[in-house]
């Protein structure tokens, strides 16, 4: 991995989240009953959460993993921009959720981490990926998304980790902001 480019990223997000302009957990309820679907159809039993934030859905009384069927002990959080979880677990889960993370990675090394993503899942691997600008900037001034795509461009990305051993479930999000277009180029 080109580790200038992770480590200047690393910087730049651990200081978006310890300054307070990312709220820490980017996963939506709609979600659930996705992943409550894989979770049954899989048996899984374990879960990475990559790209956790601070994690806040698992720290609520009711944690959203317990929504889907996993077990808190079984729950392992990665976040390179959140100290507490910025070193990668080891071993391989059931399942690897990564909701609103790769837009955030840049394209330099998305091929290795969307390989790290395929290779700590067996049974399954759920993503959201959003397809436009963020309305958040980095401290260098750039978007906060640094890789806007089609979700045609994420489909063949990401089919050169497809296997038959797992479930792949890819979201789209794709901004209702008239300001912005799918590709998130500024409309004029």
């Amino acid at each position: 991995m080109n580790n200038e480019i992770f480590e200047k990223y690393k910087d730049h997000y651990q200081k978006m989240h310890y300054s307070g302009n990312f709220q820490g957990g980017s996963f939506k309820f709609e979600y659930v009953d996705t992943l409550k679907l894989l979770v049954e159809k899989t048996k899984s039993k374990t879960i990475l959460d990559f790209g956790c934030g601070k994690a806040m859905h698992y720290k609520k009384p009711e944690p959203i993993n317990k929504m889907f069927g996993i077990e808190n002990e079984n729950v392992s959080f990665y976040d390179i921009g959140v100290k507490e979880y910025e070193v990668l677990p080891e071993g391989v889960f059931d399942g690897v959720i990564s909701t609103d993370v790769l837009e955030h990675v840049p394209e330099e090394i998305i091929d290795e981490t969307l390989e790290t993503i395929f290779s700590k899942a067996k049974k399954f691997v759920f993503l959201v990926i959003s397809c436009g600008l963020a309305k958040k900037k980095l401290p260098n001034g750039e978007n906060a998304h640094v890789l806007v795509k089609s979700p045609e461009w994420w489909n063949n990305r990401c089919k050169k980790f497809y296997d038959t051993k797992r479930i792949v479930h890819i979201r789209y999000t794709i901004p209702t902001d008239p300001e912005f277009d799918i590709l998130g180029l500024t409309k004029k």
